[in-house]
């Protein structure tokens, strides 16, 4: 009986331990508007102006900030863009009232062409106390037609975009660890219940 409790603390343990680090990954989702391309350059047709843009960020929340340059440094883990993944990694930083950016640098070989994709907003909010409320008060910013994503292709051939929003993708999923010992103790003393019932 001694044995078969162990099990069950070991198991939930490691639940806990693999939700715990799913909650510090979380996507978060670009929208924007193609507005304009460096003349000369002809994009890819899903480029094209006036076409909507959807880009998802996985971010690792735990990311700790880098004080000296206002910047989580290995925070993107991911990039999906016109359904390609691309795990290039990036930084995002925010120097407070002057700029936030959120840059990842790409393979180019593997995304169609694109190095590098920067998305960029004027009047930054303060990048402490974590990540998670820098990105939440971006997320909450009025977009301005200065705040753009631009979307690289190297030999200065790039294409702006027109931010219409940035938002988590999914619910806060801190809580589910707790949920799920929660549930596993209530199962485990409806059990014990029923046991000395007979």
């Amino acid at each position: 009986m001694q044995a078969i409790r162990f099990k069950a603390l070991a198991v939930t343990v490691m639940c806990a331990m693999s939700f715990n680090a799913l909650a510090e990954l979380q996507t978060w989702h670009y929208s924007g508007v193609v507005d304009r391309q460096t003349e000369g350059f002809t994009a890819p047709t899903w480029l094209g102006k006036g076409q909507t843009v959807s880009i998802d960020y996985v971010i690792d929340m735990s990311d700790e900030l880098f004080e000296l340059s206002s910047t989580y440094n290995n925070a993107v883990k991911s990039i999906t863009l016109n359904g390609r993944v691309d795990n290039g990694g990036g930084y995002v930083f925010s120097w407070e009232n002057s700029l936030f950016g959120l840059n990842t640098v790409l393979d180019a070989s593997q995304t169609g062409g694109i190095n590098f994709v920067s998305f960029g907003l004027w009047q930054a909010p303060p990048a402490g106390p974590d990540l998670s409320t820098l990105l939440t008060k971006v997320s909450q910013a009025t977009f301005g037609q200065d705040d753009f994503l631009r979307i690289d292709f190297g030999n200065d051939a790039s294409v702006y975009l027109r931010t219409e929003s940035f938002a988590a993708a999914v619910p806060e999923p801190s809580t589910l660890p707790m949920a799920l010992i929660g549930t596993l103790l209530v199962g485990a003393y409806s059990a014990q219940r029923k046991r000395k019932a007979k």
